[in-house]
């Protein structure tokens, strides 16, 4: 009877110090499951301050320090043994993690485009922006960020195109070192209109600096031309005096031909009118056998009509002659001496 109640006794005991052991592994794993999730509580926490509270956008107080220690608390988490749950959070606060880092560097990258607020650098390429616009597709779900950094980019690859669109007019403008002689200055002010929208200023100042060597091939050619012009209006003020001076020369010939023409006709007719008065004065009536008859016909008759016919046919040839000297086609002063040497 004694020995039976020792093993009931016995087994009371280790029952109870079977309980007592899992209920003190219990409370133990209670505890641990509580501090585990302590730990992970705070890197959430951590983590989260990394964002804004809509978790749409990095927080404006994110600093490289703050990334970093977030980096070391989560290497010494993860070399810990947590439980399925406390796991499950963990590797997605990591992923959290990973995602603001990757915004914050992206971010930094994109603001390293620019060599202050809104001016980029002055040798950025299209594919630079092109693939960091790629990349930060990959964050639309965080739609402030993406918003901002989005125009961010697209003032970039404005920017970008600017200059590119002014460089390429201007090379254009050039055949290798020289300027091409069909530049005008429509051109030149085209090329400026492009370069005065670069914001960029030493991108701008060496588009200026080649725009200024267009300006100084114009000018040259300008005045070249004005120079050319110039000489071609005295030419041909040259000439037109020559012909003028030679006009003048001509009609002052005609002038002075002209009274010594007038004056060979006059002498031409005086000396045919001198002829034919010599004529008229050395005729002679003809002789009458009879004198009676003579002094009868001369006391009957008023004239005779031999002497009469003879008179009109010296004022018919008179007249003739002066027609003739009227018709004649005007000759040099030379030849109408020699014709009025001929008729005397």
């Amino acid at each position: 009877m004694k020995g039976k109640k020792f093993y009931v006794f016995l087994g009371v005991i280790l029952l109870i110090g079977v309980s007592a052991v899992h209920f003190y592994r219990q409370k133990q794993s209670e505890r641990y499951l509580e501090f585990e999730a302590y730990e992970i509580e705070n890197i959430e926490k951590e983590i989260a301050s990394l964002y804004n509270e809509e978790k749409t956008d990095l927080s404006d107080k994110l600093s490289t320090e703050q990334l970093d220690n977030i980096q070391e608390e989560l290497e010494e988490l993860k070399n810990k043994e947590y439980s399925l749950e406390n796991q499950q959070r963990l590797d997605k606060v990591e992923e959290e993690y990973l995602m603001a880092k990757a915004m914050d560097e992206l971010q930094t990258d994109i603001k390293g485009l620019f060599i202050e607020e809104g001016i980029i650098k002055k040798d950025l390429t299209l594919d630079e922006v092109i693939n960091l616009e790629e990349q930060i597709g990959e964050f639309q779900e965080k739609v402030v960020y993406y918003d901002r950094n989005q125009t961010t980019l697209a003032d970039a690859k404005e920017q970008v195109n600017v200059i590119q669109a002014a460089k390429s007019y201007i090379d254009d403008l050039f055949e290798e070192d020289s300027v091409r002689i069909d530049v005008t200055r429509e051109n030149e002010e085209e090329a400026l209109e492009l370069i005065q929208k670069i914001k960029n200023e030493e991108a701008r100042e060496e588009l200026l600096a080649r725009a200024e060597i267009i300006n100084l091939a114009l000018t040259e050619a300008e005045e070249a031309l004005a120079l050319e012009e110039a000489l071609a209006e005295e030419e041909a003020a040259a000439q037109q005096a020559l012909e003028e001076a030679e006009e003048l020369e001509e009609t002052s010939e005609q002038t002075e031909w002209q009274p010594n023409q007038s004056e060979t006709w006059n002498n031409s007719g005086n000396t045919g009118n001198t002829n034919n008065t010599n004529n008229t004065s050395n005729w002679r009536p003809p002789s009458n056998s009879s004198g009676s008859e003579t002094t009868s016909q001369g006391n009957s008759q008023p004239s005779n009509p031999s002497s009469e016919e003879t008179t009109n046919e010296a004022e018919d040839e008179e007249t003739d002659t002066s027609s003739e000297v009227e018709l004649e086609p005007e000759e040099p002063p030379a030849e109408q001496e020699e014709d009025t040497n001929e008729e005397q």
